[in-house]
């Protein structure tokens, strides 16, 4: 037994030095936790802390916290306002001219951009449309805004009465020619060409209301100005045209595609209009419309 108890706690020197460390960190870590309220006291609580504090001093750091947030939403780019002004109009102006109402060069130079690409002020509150103009700028000057009506009424007129001498044909007019006339402009001159272009020409005027948000009274306002030749519509050759080629165009969806193309394999080459009233997928109202863009050759 003695000699098991020798064998026992006969450690080697390593084993004994990792021993003696973990005493010392043992009895360490419980002095510092017996200590820790003594060396780490509370804090005391929030309202004894701001009693503290002067009351001077919290309101001016108040009143610098406002005074910063208040440069924030301002901005730190101070605007300019002329204290010097005359009557000016606004669609006259040069780039000088800007720039001695107050603007930047840079703010200066994009409303020439605007007005340069046909931006117009018709009344001084137009001004406001700018991205650059505030509140405090327009109230110093508008009173100065002095716009010639008169100029811009004659040249409206002369644009109107020069857009309701145009007559155009339809299926050859491209887009300049198309916003010669009055009630169509760049965005109805595309929606016209791109429908055109699908449909390989308009054999009725009518085709215009067709296309996606047209208004009837658009059309009814640009109907004496155009005419169409349908010489100029692209026909299909409806007897060797392809599937996919054949369902590209409005009239012929893919329903009536398939069974055109399977109807010519099964029965033959169509001769005549007639003979696609044997495709049950074609209306009659459909079938009056796609003769019109099909040839038996």
């Amino acid at each position: 037994m003695k000699q098991y108890l020798k064998d026992f706690f006969n450690y080697s020197r390593t084993e004994q030095r990792g021993i003696f460390l973990l005493v010392i960190l043992i009895v360490s870590f419980e002095t510092l936790r017996m200590n820790w309220q003594r060396l780490s006291p509370p804090d005391p609580p929030a309202e004894i802390l701001f009693a503290e504090i002067p009351q001077q001093w919290m309101n001016a750091k108040l009143q610098e916290e406002d005074s910063l947030f208040e440069r924030r939403i301002q901005g730190r780019k101070q605007q300019s306002i002329p204290s010097l002004l005359s009557p000016f109009d606004p669609n006259r102006l040069d780039l000088n001219g800007w720039q001695a109402m107050g603007f930047s060069p840079r703010e200066s130079v994009a409303i020439l951009k605007y007005t340069q690409k046909g931006g117009r002020f018709r009344k001084k509150e137009d001004l406001k449309k700018l991205f650059c103009m505030t509140e405090k700028r327009y109230a110093v000057l508008s009173p100065f805004v002095k716009i010639d009506t008169t100029t811009s009424q004659q040249n409206q007129t002369k644009k109107n009465s020069f857009k309701r001498a145009v007559i155009i044909e339809l299926n050859t007019a491209d887009s300049l020619e198309l916003i010669q006339v009055k009630g169509i402009g760049k965005f109805r001159a595309s929606q016209i060409l791109r429908r055109r272009k699908l449909l390989g020409g308009f054999w009725n005027t009518k085709q215009l209301l067709e296309i996606k948000n047209f208004p009837d009274s658009t059309y009814q306002q640009i109907l004496p100005f155009i005419n169409l030749d349908t010489s100029q519509i692209q026909k299909i050759k409806i007897n060797v045209v392809g599937f996919d080629e054949l369902q590209k165009h409005p009239y012929f969806w893919y329903g009536v595609a398939k069974s055109i193309v399977n109807y010519r394999n099964k029965h033959g080459p169509f001769r005549q209009p007639s003979d696609l009233q044997a495709i049950y997928a074609i209306k009659p109202e459909q079938l009056e419309k796609v003769v019109h863009y099909i040839t038996f050759e």
